[in-house]
């Protein structure tokens, strides 16, 4: 367990970190648009070194077959998660990062829990909806002026 929790707040730091960085240094400097296309570009270069390096067949029988079966998911998840991610940069670009952020990771946490629940049949315990309704109210006095 602490290990995942060490992984989770190293993550989360160097989320937070990118956030500034990228509010600070980028967005002011380039359009939206364009710093889409320039992580989609350096990710593929990134992804292709370690598929390189690993040694993955990404051509393999198994993963055509996986692409032909989720074709559709998969071009799906893509374009929401391309809308999802220019109105987040967008946010982030007219407002306080401190107001965005917060709101933001609130309504991952209550719209995973749902969903959760609704499509995955996850359990929504007495502790959750305390903890959520903790996280609210702190983000709520967190934003209050």
């Amino acid at each position: 367990m602490y290990s995942i929790l060490s992984l989770i707040l190293a993550q989360t730091f160097i989320y937070s970190l990118i956030l500034l960085l990228r509010k600070k240094f980028v967005l002011t400097k380039i359009p939206l648009e364009l710093f889409i296309i320039f992580s989609g570009l350096f990710n593929l270069i990134i992804m292709s070194i370690i598929i390189f390096y690993k040694k993955i067949n990404i051509f393999s029988t198994k993963n055509i077959k996986g692409i032909k079966e989720s074709l559709i998911t998969l071009i799906g998840i893509l374009l929401i998660q391309t809308a999802n991610w220019y109105i987040f940069l967008y946010l982030l670009q007219n407002n306080d990062i401190s107001v965005i952020v917060p709101l933001n990771q609130i309504f991952i946490v209550i719209f995973s829990s749902l969903l959760g629940y609704l499509l995955l049949n996850e359990k929504i315990t007495n502790k959750k909806v305390f903890g959520i309704f903790l996280t609210g109210i702190s983000i709520f006095l967190i934003n209050v002026k």
